[in-house]
């Protein structure tokens, strides 16, 4: 795939080129930022005779203007427009609800000076990511730490965690009424994992003016409603509007995916009996929970060829692909340090391991997402809301067997990104019945949107998870591949790999390979490539650029204290004779002209 960032070689010639100044405007270049003068979104090459030298802020505003929304985006607007207070838009993981949000999130901004936005999510990644989203995408600043009775004055807004609001409610209650408060609540339905969250949102958020609720899947009550959302009399959520699996297909948004199911043996002892049983489709449910957790355990054989293949698969994507990349989602944090170890043994290096909701999970999910490293082991961190384009394959190796994890799951790896090679995704799962049967319900929501029909989306299934007796495992076989799932059919290994090649020779998907091979392949149709267009800037955003100044002005306060002898309290009160500001509560405008207060002092000190 075709590069998208500059050198550091390119970028001193496009500096050099452009004689220190803006290409746009002819400003000094005291920071410069290298653009495509063609989007790279558009097709525009990674190339010097493709360049142009900007400053941070030019190249911004330039970047406003290639959020092209899609069809369905420009549909849910218009809706949204029409709507009252409280909307639930459900669209599935990939398909563009962040920027859908934040597009009427910025026609709220602009009509109203005196509107604020406050996003909630349920995590800190979550929070991270909107963040950057709102800045480099709208320009829109949130702050996202450091609550008080009012938002600083530098930020259009604000984005927290479903946990912060519930430790303060009465807060954000306060900041909703002091001014016309717009409220993103992203995927909702965690809204409902603890009581208290859902009380902490409804009395936090009633006074704001208007309530957007966005879900990645449609969910149910399980007694206890979500506030701001509606249920029909079987507990199904009620949504303004769905863009669903088959429709975001059909406008070649989101990846096909291919289902790679393996059977498997494992032998173990319960309550001092010897079980030997097999991992397959036809057995009961108490068997399956049994089975599959025996089964994925790390240190089964099983295991270790399952990954394997999987890595195959993975090498041979990123022939043409280099930088895709594979998700492994583990059970819990010791299966998943275990997992990574077996994975390390058969890639010869390391994988990323995600274990936390944490700043640390955050930093590693980020360059993740920027390296072309080949493999992530996470345990639930990185199966909702996170956007890592470059996932194509899934191993699941967890015992949960909720429909609504699992099509969160499997939401990871359609995201495609437009090129000729990014039709594809594979999910490599145990062939646990419950699996299977999910797996074959989204391969039948994939034939729907290629035939074009228009038939609805299956409800909602929950399966909880079962306890189990105290047991020793004795031995496991490897993974055998129990084929592959088409179009809702199971096909046996000999199938799927003859299927597979007629693909691979004449060029065409493996579902329109399995129509040819039972005599009924239609005219190959390719969907459309229609990826959100857009050209990103890099500038920090408000948040980032005042902590790095904080970070300087400590430092610089390190560096006067080593060379005059005074104490860091000492300088500090010097600075506050002249401002009385807390450094915490600064503006950014503040920060600078302390740490330019401060490098006077430190060049009188020389």
């Amino acid at each position: 795939m075709t590069r998208r960032r500059f050198t550091q070689r390119e970028r001193m010639a496009i500096y050099l080129a452009a004689d220190g100044k803006s290409d746009l405007s002819g400003l000094p270049l005291e920071e410069f930022h290298a653009d495509h003068v063609i989007p790279f979104s558009r097709g525009g090459t990674t190339d010097v005779l493709n360049a142009q030298a900007l400053t941070p802020k030019e190249n911004c505003m330039k970047s406003d203007q290639y959020v092209e929304l899609r069809t369905w985006q420009h549909d849910f607007v218009e809706r949204w427009r029409q709507s009252s207070k409280d909307f639930l838009l459900s669209a599935l993981p990939g398909s563009g609800k962040t920027i859908a949000a934040l597009t009427v999130a910025k026609k709220f901004l602009d009509a109203d000076v005196y509107g604020r936005l406050i996003v909630v999510v349920p995590s800190l990644n979550l929070r991270d990511q909107w963040k950057t989203e709102a800045w480099e995408l709208f320009h829109v600043s949130l702050q996202s730490t450091e609550f008080r009775g009012t938002l600083k004055t530098d930020y259009q807004g604000a984005v927290t965690t479903y946990q912060t609001v519930a430790s303060n409610a009465l807060l954000f209650r306060n900041l909703c009424s002091r001014q016309p408060t717009m409220v993103i609540f992203d995927e909702i339905h965690h809204a409902g994992d603890q009581r208290n969250w859902g009380d902490a949102i409804k009395s936090a958020f009633e006074p704001s003016i208007s309530r957007l609720c966005l879900s990645g899947t449609p969910f149910r009550t399980d007694g206890t409603p979500i506030p701001f959302v509606q249920y029909d009399h079987e507990g199904f959520c009620i949504a303004d509007m769905i863009y669903d699996y088959p429709r975001a297909i059909r406008d070649g948004v989101v990846r096909v995916v291919k289902f790679v199911p393996h059977k498997g043996q494992v032998e173990y002892l319960k309550d001092g009996e010897l079980v030997m049983a097999d991992v397959h489709r036809d057995i009961s449910e108490e068997e399956a929970d049994n089975h599959l957790r025996y089964l994925i355990n790390p240190d089964n054989r099983w295991v270790r060829s399952f990954l394997a293949r999987a890595h195959e698969e993975l090498c041979s994507l990123r022939k043409d692909m280099p930088e895709a990349a594979g998700l492994v989602l583990c059970a819990d944090a010791d299966r998943a340090v275990r997992t990574a170890n077996v994975l390390k043994s058969i890639i010869g290096m390391m994988p990323d391991i995600v274990l936390s909701d944490d700043e640390k999970a955050n930093s590693t999910v980020s360059q993740f997402r920027d390296s072309q490293r080949p493999w992530v082991v996470a345990v639930r961190q990185v199966s909702e809301g996170v956007d890592i384009k470059r996932l194509m394959i899934l191993c699941y190796l967890t015992t949960t067997v909720t429909e609504l994890f699992f099509r969160q799951a499997v939401g990871r790896i359609v995201r495609n990104q437009g090129t000729e090679f990014d039709e594809q995704a594979f999910c490599f799962l145990p062939e646990d019945p419950r699996l299977v049967h999910m797996a074959e319900e989204i391969t039948r929501w994939q034939d729907q949107a290629l035939k074009e029909s228009d038939e609805g989306e299956s409800p909602n299934r929950e399966m909880g998870e079962r306890s189990i007796s105290t047991v020793t495992i004795i031995n496991t076989s490897e993974a055998i591949p129990g084929g592959a799932i088409i179009e809702g059919q199971t096909y046996s290994e000999e199938e799927a790999q003859l299927i597979r090649a007629i693909a691979q020779q004449v060029g065409i998907s493996d579902m329109k390979a399995a129509r040819a091979r039972a005599l009924v392949l239609a005219q190959a149709k390719q969907a459309p490539s229609n990826t959100q267009s857009m050209e990103r800037s890099r500038t920090p955003s408000p948040e980032d650029r005042a902590n790095e100044l904080r970070v300087k002005i400590s430092r610089r306060v390190g560096q006067f204290s080593y060379l005059t002898g005074k104490t860091h309290r000492d300088i500090y009160k010097d600075y506050f004779r002249i401002d009385r500001a807390s450094q915490r509560d600064m503006t950014e405008e503040q920060l600078r002209k302390k740490l330019q207060w401060i490098d006077r002092q430190i060049a009188q000190a020389k």
